[in-house]
């Protein structure tokens, strides 16, 4: 939680990329706590601290880039997490991710009424749709997408609703380094500023 703001304080929740954990959420998690933002990142099964599930452990699998039985179910306990945080506006969150985490914002921006916005950046447009389970099932609405071609963010437009913008700039090597230039956080914000 930031520290000083009054209710209802703006949410967002961070979904990282494949083999990656939440860690690589601290610079960006801090740029937002500054600006009066609640900030969440969790661990998607199989990565960081989720390594366990009914007591078994369990590891990551390719596999489940696509499936939508794996890491969607995550996104959806998350947000029911936040939306109990009395001090949250819980009808007003938004999604920040990176890789099968930006295709699980697309996911839960059309699936979960409370998303209002969300940033996908590196989504595969085939995975997406996958994780949503099928076409009519992938709704996303309300979306800034950051890939390194604009053909790769013409593949995805037709299904956003409006708004949707496109940000073309190199997004391989992770969550960290795509994350730590001035030009994507600021354009980041500047969608939030447009769209929350």
């Amino acid at each position: 939680m930031p520290q000083g703001v009054q209710a209802p304080i703006p949410a967002v929740l961070f979904l990282h990329g494949y083999g990656e954990n939440r860690k690589v959420w601290s610079e960006l998690r801090q740029q937002f706590l500054l600006r009066g933002w609640a900030v969440m990142s969790l661990d998607l099964r199989g990565h960081g601290d989720s390594l366990t599930k009914n007591q078994r452990p369990i590891q990551a699998n390719p596999e489940w880039r696509n499936n939508p039985r794996e890491f969607p179910q995550d996104v959806g306990p998350a947000l029911d997490w936040m939306k109990k945080q009395p001090r949250l506006n819980s009808s007003k969150i938004v999604i920040v991710g990176y890789d099968t985490g930006a295709n699980l914002a697309l996911v839960a921006s059309g699936k979960f009424r409370e998303v209002r916005s969300v940033v996908a950046v590196n989504p595969n447009p085939k995975e997406s749709l996958e994780l949503a389970g099928s076409s009519q099932d992938f709704v996303p609405r309300s979306a800034l997408v950051v890939t390194e071609t604009s053909a790769q963010s013409d593949a995805l437009k037709p299904y956003v609703k409006e708004p949707f913008r496109s940000l073309v700039q190199p997004v391989d090597g992770g969550t960290t380094q795509v994350f730590q230039g001035k030009p994507l956080t600021d354009a980041i914000f500047q969608w939030l500023k447009e769209t929350y």
